[in-house]
């Protein structure tokens, strides 16, 4: 099964940007945050 994981992120000093990563497991927001070393907002992870 894939996923297709959505969010906006936001970097100290930097605007909003939207961001999207497809992967084969289920990912929490945590572990999202971790992959990108920011805060996420408007986080979805949907079965595609």
């Amino acid at each position: 099964m894939a996923y297709k994981i959505t969010g906006v992120i936001i970097k100290k000093g930097q605007q909003p940007t939207n961001w999207t990563r497809f992967t084969n497991k289920k990912l929490s927001h945590l572990e999202c945050e971790k992959i990108v070393d920011a805060q996420i907002i408007e986080f979805k992870c949907k079965r595609v």
